[in-house]
């Protein structure tokens, strides 16, 4: 799924332009909600599923903080 965060804190580290938004306002968030193709969505969908299973493997997490 496309993601929709405030841009802040952890999310910051893991969403990208390409698979969701990163607000700075409540409004932001309306905006977009409001405004969001069904084109949108489904792209930022596929980007984020790609993204996820491309980069957030468990042993690849457990590899960097062991090392």
């Amino acid at each position: 799924l496309p993601i929709l965060a405030d841009n802040w804190g952890g999310a910051v580290d893991r969403v990208t332009s390409e698979c969701g938004w990163l607000c700075d306002t409540k409004e932001q968030m309306i905006d977009i909600i409001k405004n969001v193709t069904p084109e949108e969505l489904e792209a930022k969908g596929k980007a984020a599923k790609a993204r996820a299973m491309n980069e957030f493997i468990p042993e690849k997490w457990v590899k960097e903080i062991l090392e």
